[in-house]
């Protein structure tokens, strides 16, 4: 049995249908404790953030724990073969916008002027996810158009498979961790101003809800760019090596297929953590939690009764 059988079968075996079923749960309880905050932006960016990872692990589930008969028919069905890179770029750059814009708001909502404060409003973040959705249905549409099917193969020339390597790792990855970071340096920074001021007032004093809210996403940003790290790192490593090598030690490319496909499973645990990152690091969304189950318990209990 190769290398790649003995890891990937667990692997598909349990992992990603335990990440599918409790993701799916753990992004549903999301929408409904989030539902109730909304006249909150923040707020609202999570509960677009729920619904692409819900979809995402939905799409990327069927695909990972049913490969045998989802690529056989991949191979042969032209929609399919371009829609498996296009989609889970799509729903996954959406989402990830949601968490750059939750970011951002929280940077907004700390400042100490007023007009960045007014910026983080509902209708304007509205419009901001419309952007959003509008820019990632575009952006990703290359994966489309250079992806074919080739002798019953679902393949991409030599050349887009460079581009591709370069986007992934710029676009996808490089630029977004760098607005991870640059905002949550911001925030943190206004906080400190605002706390060595001592200027505590109804306009810039952060509520416990907001503050967790920015201990929320400060988590769920850690664990985005821990866990997406190894996925450009791999592929521009395996674009490399085919230049390298004339021809690759079968050993060598076992090991960089299991790495490859750990650096997938990661990507699907991002979009199946959230849930027990917000449990974990915020309180208020622990006590949302727990009052929602008193709530589903005294509508059971009532209709009992009844």
């Amino acid at each position: 049995m190769s290398l790649v059988s003995i890891v990937m079968s667990p692997i598909r075996t349990y992992l990603y249908p335990i990440c599918l079923t409790f993701g799916c749960i753990g992004n549903i309880f999301i929408l409904i404790i989030f539902n109730q905050q909304r006249t909150n932006v923040c707020s609202l960016y999570l509960r677009v953030l729920a619904v692409m990872n819900f979809l995402y692990l939905l799409y990327s589930g069927f695909t990972q724990i049913f490969p045998a008969s989802y690529i056989n028919v991949t191979m042969k069905d032209i929609v399919l073969c371009k829609l498996q890179y296009y989609i889970p770029s799509a729903l996954g750059q959406v989402g990830k916008s949601m968490l750059i814009y939750a970011c951002i708001d929280r940077y907004m909502v700390t400042s100490e002027r007023a007009l960045v404060r007014a910026f983080s409003t509902i209708k304007q973040a509205k419009y901001l996810i419309v952007i959003a959705i509008l820019v990632w249905l575009i952006l990703p549409i290359h994966t489309i158009v250079f992806t074919y099917v080739d002798q019953g193969q679902c393949t991409k020339s030599a050349t887009y498979s460079i581009f591709l390597t370069l986007y992934s790792l710029i676009v996808i990855n490089l630029i977004p961790t760098i607005m991870f970071i640059l905002f949550t340096y911001l925030t943190l920074q206004n906080m400190k101003q605002v706390g060595r001021r001592a200027r505590i007032n109804t306009k810039n004093f952060l509520q416990q809800r907001e503050r967790d809210l920015l201990i929320l996403i400060i988590s769920e940003i850690i664990f985005q760019i821990t866990t997406t790290i190894l996925y450009p790192i791999i592929q521009f490593e395996m674009l490399i090596t085919q230049y390298i090598f004339e021809v690759k030690p079968y050993n060598y490319i076992q090991l960089e297929t299991v790495l490859f496909q750990i650096s997938l499973l990661l990507l699907y645990m991002n979009s199946a953590a959230p849930f027990f990152i917000y449990l974990l690091s915020a309180k208020s969304f622990r006590q949302g939690f727990i009052q929602l189950f008193i709530t589903l318990y005294n509508r059971m209990k009532q209709s009992i009764h009844i």
